[in-house]
């Protein structure tokens, strides 16, 4: 069993094959209960850019065919607090993937979420 955060593998090349068989797995257990689930994913993980650099968020994504999956970008209020720019345009919005933006996780406001 492996998890985003986890660094399983050897070499980059192991590394980066574990994430797309990972994705791919995710996928075949959802639609093998529901042909038309969707695969929710938290964008957390990809904070750690050493892990999950842009080319292997991308890779991970694409494993995902069409609207597949759904991520869940709850660190846009951390990235203004840290003057960061925000995780979904460091990552091209996801790569056309369909997303949420969480707008007060961390703000102990209302809860909020909108998809994009």
């Amino acid at each position: 069993m492996t998890f985003l955060e986890m660094a399983p593998g050897e070499t980059p090349a192991d590394k980066e094959l574990i994430k797309r068989a990972n994705a791919q797995r995710a996928a075949e257990v959802v639609h093998s209960i529901d042909p038309k689930g969707i695969v929710f994913s938290s964008s957390w993980a990809w904070l750690d850019k050493q892990l999950w650099p842009k080319q292997s968020v991308q890779a991970y994504l694409d494993t995902f065919p069409g609207d597949s999956i759904q991520i869940w970008e709850q660190w846009n209020d951390t990235s203004v607090s840290l003057g960061t720019t925000p995780m979904y345009k460091d990552l091209d919005y996801y790569f056309g993937k369909r997303w949420l933006l969480d707008s007060s996780f961390h703000t102990g406001a209302t809860h909020r979420c909108m998809e994009i």
